[in-house]
């Protein structure tokens, strides 16, 4: 099975269709509540920020990375 990641600018598509992105968002929100999309989320400590920024730099990351900043 093949799968892609794309994105695309939400608040000019929002713009240009009002009336489908809604429904698409509609969708979205379902989609999520259902459990069918899956988010890569790593946590990473403050102290890596400048690794993670290399990472983000040359494309090395997927997902979501969320800065771990004190407790």
């Amino acid at each position: 099975m093949n799968k892609t990641v794309s994105g695309f600018n939400l608040a000019a598509f929002a713009a240009a269709r009002p009336v489908q992105t809604g429904r698409a968002l509609r969708r979205a929100v379902a989609a999520a509540a259902r459990g069918d999309l899956r988010v890569q989320v790593e946590t990473v400590p403050w102290e890596q920020v400048a690794d993670v920024h290399r990472r983000l730099e040359t494309g090395a990351t997927t997902g979501k990375i969320v800065l771990e900043v004190g407790r």
